[in-house]
This record gives C-alpha cells, structure tokens and sequence, in this order.
C-alpha cells in the first residue's frame, strides 16, 4: 500500500503560494493558408517563428524588472 506525501501549504496538496506575473506582448499575424490544410512553406514558418521570438523578447524586456527579474537575460534555444 502506498500512502501520498503532500509538500504543499500545512501538508496539504493545496501548492505553496508563488507569485505570478504575466506580460502581454503585440500579436504576431499568421497569414491564411492559400488552401485549408496545407503545408505552410519553410521560408513562411521561419519568418513567423523569428517574428515571435523577436516580439517575445520584446515583451521580456520590458517588463523583467517588474516582475523581479532586472538582472535576468533572456535565453532561447532552438531544438
């Protein structure tokens, strides 16, 4: 038999408290595909994926002092 092992507040399973900041940054725009269901084109899917990046770096520092974290760099890798 196995018995569960809380960590969260007072050993319950309610999670500890943590402080939680959000930052809404400018949309990206996806143009339509021509046909629905189609593969967008390699070049399309770049551009897109370094319009994001850009923009979420963007939002990133602007905002990491207010939410603690001045002293922070942005680090992202592509897998």
């Amino acid at each position: 038999m196995v018995f569960p092992v809380f960590w969260g507040r007072s050993g319950s399973p309610m999670p500890h408290r943590v402080r939680l900041s959000l930052a809404v940054g400018k949309p990206v725009r996806v143009p339509k595909p021509a046909t629905p269901g189609a593969e967008p084109p390699a070049e399309l899917v770049e551009r897109v994926h370094g319009e994001y990046v850009a923009a979420l770096r963007d939002a990133f520092e602007r905002h990491k002092a207010e939410a603690g974290y001045a002293d922070r760099e942005l680090l992202i890798t592509k897998v």
